[in-house]
C-alpha cells in the first residue's frame, strides 16, 4: 500500500490542513504526517514520522514522533527553539493516534505527551489518477494542491520528512536494539 490522504484537522490550540503519506513495507504500516496551520491559527507547520507498526485491527493504534518547522526559516528545529516565536505555548513531541479508514475516507484522533489532542477527517488523494478520471475527488471535495503556496509547503515538508527520517534512524541506531528511548 502506498497512499496519500488529505483533509482538515482541529487540535487543542490550532487547526489547519493535514497530509498523511502512508505506506506498507514488510507488512508494517509507516509513513509521515504533515500538518499546516490555517491562516490565523496559532501553530507552525509540523511533521511527524509514523513509527512502523503491524496493523491488525481497525482502528489502528499508531505512534507519531513529531517535529516543528520554524515559521520564519522553514527549517526543522527542536521544539524549545520555538518558545520565542510562540511564548506561552507548549508543543507535544509524541502522539498516540487512533486511525480508522474506509476506501476513500480516514478519521484520525490523537493525544500527545503533553495532554493536547486533535482529530482529522481526511480523504484519499486521487493524485495518481489521470486528469480526466471520472472518479474525481471524493464527494466533490477539492484538494488544494493547485495553490502554489501549498505545493511549495508540501515539497518542503517532504524534504524535511526525509531529513527527520534519517535523523530518527540515526538516533534509533545509536540507542541500541533495546527499544527503550
Amino acid at each position: 500500500m502506498r497512499e496519500q490522504w488529505i483533509g482538515d484537522f482541529r487540535a487543542t490550540v490550532w487547526q489547519g490542513m493535514m497530509v498523511i503519506d502512508a505506506e506498507t513495507v514488510g507488512g508494517k504500516l509507516g509513513g509521515s504526517v504533515s500538518m499546516f496551520p490555517a491562516e490565523g491559527s496559532n501553530g507552525t507547520a509540523t511533521i511527524a514520522r509514523i513509527v512502523p507498526a503491524e496493523v491488525n485491527t481497525c482502528p489502528a493504534q499508531l505512534l507519531l514522533l513529531m517535529n516543528p518547522i520554524h515559521p520564519v526559516t522553514g527549517v526543522q528545529v527542536p521544539w524549545h527553539e520555538l518558545e520565542r516565536v510562540f511564548p506561552n505555548m507548549r508543543f507535544g513531541t509524541i502522539a498516540q493516534a487512533s486511525v480508522e479508514w474506509q476506501e476513500r475516507e480516514m478519521t484520525v484522533t490523537w493525544h500527545s505527551n503533553i495532554g493536547t489532542q486533535g482529530q482529522a477527517l481526511l480523504h484519499k488523494s486521487s493524485a495518481d489518477r489521470p486528469p480526466c478520471s471520472p472518479a474525481g475527488p471524493p464527494d466533490g471535495a477539492r484538494l488544494r494542491t493547485d495553490c502554489p503556496q501549498v505545493a511549495d509547503a508540501l515539497h518542503r515538508a517532504i524534504q524535511l520528512l526525509r531529513e527527520l527520517d534519517m535523523t530518527l534512524d540515526e538516533g534509533v541506531s545509536a540507542s541500541g536494539p533495546s527499544g527503550s528511548h
